[in-house]
C-alpha cells in the first residue's frame, strides 16, 4: 500500500513538472513566432492560409487561462501572482498547488491512517502556494511603500533640473531602490513598445495596488491632463507619505502586544501538542485514535482559528 502511494505521489509530481515545462516551451515558441511576424511587415494578413498560424498560436493553455481569469477566484489568484512579480502562470500555480496538496495529503494520510486528516492536509497543501505568493506580494508592496517618498523626491529633483517625466523615470529605474527600480524599468519598456504613458502607469498601479502608489500615479496623470508644477505636487505628496509611514510605525508599536498575544495563543497549543506527542506518544495518541478525541482536535483547531481571526481584526488599522 505504501509503495502504491509513493508511486502515485512521484507520478503526480512528475506530471506536474513535465506539463509546466511543456507550457514554458510552448510560450517560447509562440513568442518567437510573434517576433517573426513583427519583423516581417510584408506579411499578407488578409490571406487565410497565413493568418491560420496565429490561430494555432492560441493554444489550449491560452484559452483556458483567459477563461479562468474571468472567474472571481482565479482573477484574485492572478492578481496575487502579478503583485508578487512571479513568472509562474496561472495554470502553473494550479498545477503546483495540486501537486503539493497531493503530496502532503498522501504523506499525512499514510502516516495517520485517517482519511479525514489526509483530506485536510490536501486542502492545506493546495492553499499553501497561493498563501506563499500572497506573503511575497505583501512584503514587496510594503517595501515599495517605504521607498516611495525617496523615489518621489528623486523624480522631483530630476524635473527641476530640466528633465522630462520620461527622463525622470529613467533616472528612477537606474538609481532607485527595489522593487520600484524594476517596476519603473518595466513602465519604460512598455512605453517604448508603444503603450501610452497613462496605460503604463495604470498597469503599475495594478502590479503594486497600494494607496501610496496610487498617489503617485494620480499626481502624474492629473499633471499631464491639466498642467501645473509636478515637482511641487510630488514634494507635497512625499511629505504626506512620510507622515503616513510615521503614523503607521506608531500604530505598529501600539499594537505590538496584541500581535504577540495572537501569535502565542495560536502557536502555543500546537507546539505543546507536538512536544507531548514526541515525549509521550501514548499520552496524546487518544486524540487521534478515539472518535471523541478527533472531534476535540477539530473543535480546538476551529476555535484557535476563530480566536486568531478576532485578534487580527482587533489590531488591524486601515490607512
Amino acid at each position: 500500500m505504501l509503495l502504491y502511494a509513493l508511486g502515485f505521489l512521484v507520478s503526480t509530481l512528475g506530471l506536474t513538472l513535465s506539463y509546466e515545462l511543456f507550457l514554458s516551451m510552448k510560450r517560447r515558441k509562440v513568442l518567437a513566432a510573434r517576433i517573426r511576424d513583427i519583423r516581417n511587415p510584408s506579411r499578407d494578413w488578409k490571406n487565410p492560409s497565413q493568418s491560420s498560424d496565429l490561430e494555432l498560436e492560441l493554444s489550449f493553455q491560452d484559452r483556458l487561462t483567459s477563461l479562468l481569469k474571468g472567474l472571481w477566484f482565479f482573477k484574485r489568484v492572478s492578481g496575487v501572482l502579478l503583485q508578487a512579480n512571479s513568472t509562474l502562470s496561472l495554470l502553473g500555480l494550479l498545477l503546483v498547488s495540486a501537486g503539493s496538496g497531493t503530496a502532503l495529503g498522501v504523506v499525512v494520510g499514510m502516516s495517520t491512517l485517517q482519511v479525514k486528516y489526509g483530506c485536510a492536509a490536501f486542502v492545506f497543501g493546495c492553499c499553501a502556494p497561493s498563501l506563499w505568493y500572497r506573503h511575497i506580494g505583501s512584503v514587496r508592496l510594503k517595501r515599495a511603500s517605504e521607498v516611495l517618498p525617496e523615489t518621489m523626491d528623486l523624480i522631483s529633483r530630476a524635473l527641476r533640473s530640466g528633465h522630462s517625466i520620461i527622463q525622470a523615470l529613467e533616472v528612477v529605474s537606474t538609481t532607485s531602490a527595489e522593487p520600484l527600480a524594476s517596476e519603473f524599468a518595466q513602465v519604460l519598456q512598455q512605453q517604448r513598445l508603444g503603450l501610452p504613458l497613462r496605460d503604463t502607469l495604470l498597469h503599475l498601479g495594478e502590479r503594486l495596488p497600494s494607496r501610496e502608489i496610487q498617489f503617485l500615479v494620480t499626481a502624474v496623470l492629473v499633471q499631464r491632463e491639466t498642467g501645473g508644477d509636478l515637482a511641487e505636487v510630488l514634494d507635497r505628496t512625499a511629505l504626506v507619505l512620510r507622515e503616513r509611514l510615521r503614523v503607521r510605525g506608531e500604530v505598529r508599536i501600539l499594537t505590538a502586544q496584541g500581535r504577540f498575544t495572537g501569535w502565542v495563543l495560536t502557536t502555543l497549543p500546537m507546539a505543546l501538542l507536538l512536544l507531548m506527542n514526541m515525549l509521550s506518544p501514548n499520552y496524546a495518541r487518544v486524540l487521534f485514535t478515539d472518535p471523541l478525541g478527533q472531534k476535540g482536535v477539530f473543535c480546538a483547531v476551529g476555535l484557535i482559528a476563530i480566536g486568531a481571526s478576532v485578534i487580527q481584526r482587533m489590531i488591524k488599522v486601515r490607512f
